[in-house]
């Protein structure tokens, strides 16, 4: 039997701190999560976004990696553009980023070398892809 419970706070799961962050898919909320490990590393997944409230936008301050929805590069109703995803990356200043949730109007590769070089993004922003692995 399943039993389903409304995720309001943060919980800890093996050690590893999971907070979650409300984010918006049109007019709807959605949940996103802050991970938060042991040793200080952290990281966050928002996808299914196209916008995130400035509480929010605390929560998801100082992270290693951020995991952000970057579906193309038309305007989509519920989630981020590139461009608007490369701008909310810039004012979260993660160690790294990468782009997911992205549809196949993206070229991969015209896509990832047209990505801004950021200052404020250190590692960079970057397109994920199947069976990335990101050390965090």
């Amino acid at each position: 039997m399943v039993h389903w419970h409304t995720w309001t706070g943060p919980v800890q799961i093996a050690g590893h701190m999971l907070t979650p962050v409300t984010v918006r898919h049109g007019p709807l909320p959605a949940t996103a999560v802050r991970i938060d490990a042991p040793d200080g590393a952290s990281l966050a997944w928002c996808p299914d976004c196209c916008g995130i409230p400035a509480a929010s936008m605390d929560r998801l301050r100082g992270l290693d990696v951020l995991f952000l929805d970057g579906l193309r590069h038309r305007p989509h109703p519920t989630h981020f553009t590139v461009a608007e995803a490369v701008a909310v990356i810039r004012d979260l200043a993660p160690r790294q980023a990468w782009l997911i949730h992205m549809t196949h109007d993206l070229d991969h590769a015209e896509t990832e070398a047209a990505l801004p070089a950021c200052p404020e993004v250190p590692g960079g922003i970057r397109l994920a892809y199947d069976g990335l692995e990101v050390e965090v």
